[in-house]
């Protein structure tokens, strides 16, 4: 299975997030929450994928260039396009995976 990764601004969850994705459909997608990094499949047995084991690692690694991924409240007079603007900074000092 190919899977297609996207770094995402998910300001309905609070967090940057990496979605995985096939061709034609969501599969999953890689978080980090003050509590430690969470794994949301569309399919557990998705599991069962080395693709999709990789895919995972691989998207923990590329998170790390984003220094807000974890979220935190939104401010009352944040605009989301602010907000969702905020959470997709990436730290210039950090190289994420390549």
């Amino acid at each position: 299975m190919e899977v297609i990764s996207y770094v995402v601004s998910d300001i309905e969850n609070g967090t940057t997030s990496l979605w995985l994705c096939d061709q034609d459909r969501w599969l999953g997608r890689v978080f980090e929450r003050d509590t430690g990094w969470c794994v949301e499949l569309s399919d557990l047995s998705l599991l069962r994928d080395p693709t999709i084991l990789d895919a995972i690692l691989d998207g923990k690694e590329w998170l790390l260039q984003y220094p807000n991924r974890k979220g935190g409240r939104v401010q009352a007079t944040w605009p989301l396009e602010s907000y969702a603007e905020w959470l997709m900074q990436v730290d210039p000092d950090s190289s994420g995976a390549e």
